[in-house]
């Protein structure tokens, strides 16, 4: 009869010829995964986009010119990156450098937010605020409040808050700074638009937007 130390011996030897033949042979493959499936969050996001461009096509907010075709300058003027346009959809949230139209429409904003003309959502930050306005990044936004003397003073805004977000007409002067402000997001929104235009290109079908873009190559 085989003493223990000699069964317990023969034990490990057996684990260890057992991790071998596992390491050797290797853990089963993993079932690589069908194009249908591999590709299927890009295709819903394009399936979405071009739906969303066909719904936009037929909208109210459209310019035309006198040819009847879509102005598409004037068009993105016009609706900009509200969340309904289908610029705010296709759009990638912008980044790098700020444009000086970009800093002189924020600080409007910041002030009509200090004056409690404009109200936040409740939950809502300023600097969530203001990146839907500029269709930017949050972090890119928080970093220019930060670090930029002339925003210094946001930190210091308690904003009015609401259910939604809305205009206060009674304060003070709110018409005449708001007329400033609407002036200040036209500037803000040409300085832009060939980046949204370039964006919208492929979902958009229009002879205007071609040629509009071939000339600004």
């Amino acid at each position: 009869m085989m003493s223990h130390e000699t069964l317990e011996r023969r034990r490990l030897y057996f684990n260890h010829l057992n991790t071998q033949k596992t390491e050797e042979i290797g853990a089963p493959a993993e079932i690589p995964m069908a194009p249908c499936c591999q590709y299927q969050d890009s295709y819903l996001g394009a399936a979405r986009k071009h739906h969303k461009s066909k719904e936009f096509l037929k909208s109210k907010s459209l310019v035309r010119n006198r040819h009847d075709e879509i102005d598409w300058v004037a068009t993105f003027l016009n609706v900009g990156f509200n969340p309904s346009s289908i610029y705010a959809l296709m759009c990638p949230l912008r980044k790098g450098r700020w444009k000086v139209e970009e800093e002189n429409y924020t600080l409007g904003l910041l002030r009509l937010i200090e004056s409690g003309t404009i109200l936040l959502r409740h939950g809502q930050s300023i600097r969530g605020y203001i990146g839907e306005k500029l269709h930017s990044d949050d972090m890119r936004v928080l970093k220019k409040l930060s670090n930029c003397k002339i925003f210094h003073f946001a930190k210091l805004i308690n904003p009015r808050l609401a259910e939604e977000e809305k205009l206060d007409m009674n304060v003070e002067g709110a018409q005449e700074v708001l007329d400033r402000l609407e002036q200040l997001k036209g500037e803000f929104l040409r300085s832009v638009q060939l980046e949204a235009l370039v964006a919208v290109r492929k979902y958009l079908s229009d002879s205007s937007l071609r040629d509009l873009l071939n000339m600004r190559e």
